[in-house]
C-alpha cells in the first residue's frame, strides 16, 4: 500500500471503511489507512497463516480482532459479521461501468 499512498492522499474526506481482498493484508495497509483516517474501519481478510501481534491480548489491532473473530466464527461467520460482501458489490458495480467508459475511467476536471 506504500505505493498506493498517493491514492489515499487524493481523498480529502475521511474514510468510513476500506474493504480489500486478502492480497492487501498486512501492517503497511492498516498504517496507511490509519494515518489518513484513524477511525476508519479496515476490512481485509487475514491470510490463513496470520497470527495476532504480541500486543493482541492487551491492545488488539483491527487485524488482531479479525483474526480472533475468524478463530471463533470461522471465515464465513467473519464475512457476515463485518459485511465483507460489500466488497463484491462494489466490484460488480465497477464492472457495470467499464463497458460504458472504455478501458479506463477518467475524471472530468
Amino acid at each position: 500500500m506504500a505505493a498506493d499512498r498517493p491514492l489515499l492522499d487524493q481523498i480529502a474526506r475521511p474514510l468510513g471503511a476500506v474493504l480489500a481482498d486478502g492480497a492487501y493484508d498486512g501492517d503497511p495497509v492498516y498504517r496507511a489507512v490509519s494515518s489518513h483516517t484513524p477511525e476508519a474501519e479496515v476490512i481485509i481478510p487475514p491470510r490463513a497463516t496470520a497470527v495476532p501481534n504480541d500486543t493482541a491480548a492487551s491492545a488488539p489491532t483491527q487485524r488482531d480482532q479479525h483474526i480472533q473473530m475468524i478463530a471463533e466464527r470461522r471465515r464465513l461467520g467473519w464475512q457476515r459479521a463485518v459485511r465483507y460482501g460489500r466488497r463484491s458489490l462494489v466490484e460488480v458495480s465497477m464492472l457495470r461501468y467499464k463497458p460504458l467508459s472504455g478501458r479506463s475511467l477518467r475524471a472530468r476536471t
